[in-house]
């Protein structure tokens, strides 16, 4: 016998629409942890009647779950559409990858400040550097920056940012672990250090650095960070991961009160990643290369974001391209080539998300700072290979790293609505 996920699914959602039909009840596709389907029966408004046994796949009631309006009720639900009936919900059980469809956290709620989120899908296109050298132009132009070394598995920009005797002794990966237990605030102020940079020639304000780990003597990383991605106990229940990560960066931005928080997030399609990008940050820069690996990539996240069209409809306002390490040979045709094949990935976010239910109209064509899909251009240089600005024990002000991010830096403050402070 076979096992096809997707064919399974629709045969489900097929079955569900059936049985919706026959007891006039809102029935949904649970789908568990390891892939297999089953039916789930909203008989919460009353009790139902006709009997289930012997349905294909199994048929629960939704009253018999623990909470069931946390599996019904859910706003980034996904809608199957099924033939000839009215679309079927479908209920994800799932380890990780949630959060790509989490709704982003109300600024009613939080200081949403001035939270800016730099990912990528693939590696190696200068995330990191751009990273630190937006934060040192933010900084040069009177602006307080947050970094937070959000790529926990590959961490960096907090050795950038910060000589190893500058180094905190504790980490987010300590933020987590503590935000289980509600430590947060006894241990935020250990989590973070101002960067030299701060003190570097033309820099008006400082930066603030949260490394990924801690560099206290006998400091272990791997365990905590193992730790830190389980739903650790708590005397009210288990913390979500995520949760955790908000309450973690809510900490350091009320410890550090920024004007700026740059997250440095992990590449690909990790909670982490999903966290900063969909649910916490006010702007997301994209990075991405002229590879068709890149495209494929974006293409699989964008069009799942698709699916979530109440998720969709608000994360891809807050989204702009980063062209990363743009080649000086022929960087027009390269950039032409980058906004033609983005806007080909974009599109599935546009018109087609909110068209059919009355949504607001979104299709930006034209190039400019407010169309997603039209790249703000990194050009690559040779200093930024292998970029380190303590190497020669100051920081480096030459005029083509200046200059690589100065586009970057122009764009998000506008982005952002932030007035030059020069």
């Amino acid at each position: 016998m076979t096992f096809d996920f997707d064919a399974d699914l629709r045969a489900a959602a097929n079955a569900a629409a059936r049985l919706s039909a026959d007891i006039a009840r809102p029935v949904a596709v649970l789908r568990d942890i390891s892939g297999r389907c089953s039916l789930l029966v909203d008989d919460r408004s009353a009790a139902l009647e006709s009997k289930l046994e012997g349905s294909e796949p199994e048929a629960m009631l939704a009253s018999e779950f623990y909470g069931p309006e946390l599996l019904l009720d859910r706003p980034n639900a996904r809608e199957l559409a099924v033939g000839g009936y009215p679309s079927v919900q479908v209920v994800e059980q799932q380890a990780t990858g949630d959060g790509w469809t989490a709704l982003p956290i109300s600024d009613e709620t939080r200081d949403a400040g001035n939270s800016v989120a730099l990912y990528s899908f693939k590696g190696g296109v200068g995330r990191t550097t751009a990273t630190t050298l937006l934060a040192w132009q933010l900084a040069r132009r009177g602006h307080k920056v947050l970094v937070v070394d959000l790529d926990l598995e590959s961490p960096g920009v907090g050795e950038m940012l910060l000589p190893s005797d500058r180094q905190p002794g504790l980490g987010v990966v300590d933020l987590l672990l503590g935000a289980s237990f509600e430590h947060l605030p006894e241990i935020v102020d250990g989590a973070v250090a101002r960067s030299p940079i701060s003190d570097a020639g033309g820099v008006s304000a400082d930066v603030f650095v949260c490394p990924a780990g801690g560099a206290s003597e006998q400091y272990e990383y791997l365990p905590r960070l193992n730790r830190a991605y389980a739903p650790l106990p708590t005397i009210d229940g288990p913390v979500l991961f995520e949760h955790r990560v908000v309450a973690a960066l809510d900490a350091l931005r009320a410890f550090t009160q920024p004007d700026v928080m740059l997250i440095d997030s992990r590449a690909g399609l990790h909670d982490l990643s999903a966290v900063a990008v969909t649910q916490y940050c006010e702007l997301a820069l994209l990075f991405a290369t002229d590879t068709p690996q890149t495209w494929a990539g974006y293409r699989s996240l964008f069009s799942w974001w698709a699916a979530h069209p109440t998720v969709a409809r608000q994360v891809r306002q807050r989204l702009k391209l980063v062209a990363g390490v743009v080649p000086a040979v022929s960087s027009a045709d390269y950039l032409e080539a980058i906004h033609e094949h983005a806007y080909d990935v974009f599109r599935v976010l546009y018109d087609e998300v909110g068209a059919d239910d009355g949504g607001e109209p979104f299709h930006p064509t034209a190039p400019g700072s407010d169309t997603p899909h039209d790249p703000i251009a990194i050009p690559f240089a040779e200093l930024l290979r292998g970029f380190d600005p303590f190497r020669d024990g100051a920081w480096r002000t030459d005029a083509l790293i200046e200059g690589a991010t100065e586009s970057l830096t122009d764009t998000v403050l506008e982005l952002l609505g932030i007035d030059e402070r020069r």
